[in-house]
């Protein structure tokens, strides 16, 4: 094989790579920019039981929490004994629905609330690995777009 044949090679290879990453880093950026066509605000907040409830109760609970007004959605994670529910805080504020799930003193929970301590998880997704390449290179474009 000549060295031209081999250049050329080269060449073509290098054009393939260059538009291929072209159009990845492109469509990274087309579905990662912000559409913010949901005008509405909303908060999400927890409460953590400290006992495992059965299942009639953790309906009973989000059935609650769904009645007061300005609760949008509402689940319960049996695993972990943990309520999470999303509001609109121009109505409402995660106290008032604390209290109000607890009035009847029927169940033994506190409002989790973000410190300090806890802060530092709870900056991204809790299930993304951020050790991964794909995380990595998401957060790469990210910058160069940005």
């Amino acid at each position: 094989m000549s060295r031209k044949t081999i250049f050329k090679g080269l060449i073509a290879f290098v054009s393939v790579a260059v538009l291929l990453i072209s159009v990845l880093v492109i469509h990274v950026a087309m579905v990662t920019k912000s559409k913010n066509d949901d005008k509405r605000i909303r908060q999400i907040a927890r409460i953590d039981f400290k006992e495992q409830l059965d299942p009639k109760s953790q309906e009973e609970v989000k059935s609650k929490v769904l009645a007061i007004s300005g609760v949008d959605a509402a689940y319960y994670n049996s695993d972990d004994h943990i309520l999470v529910y999303s509001y609109n805080p121009d109505i409402l504020h995660s106290d008032i629905v604390y209290y109000k799930l607890m009035e009847d003193k029927k169940y033994k929970a506190e409002r989790f609330v973000v410190t300090i301590k806890n802060k530092e998880s709870m900056n991204a997704c809790p299930i993304i690995d951020k050790s991964s390449f794909s995380y990595q290179f998401a957060i790469a474009v990210k910058e160069i777009i940005n």
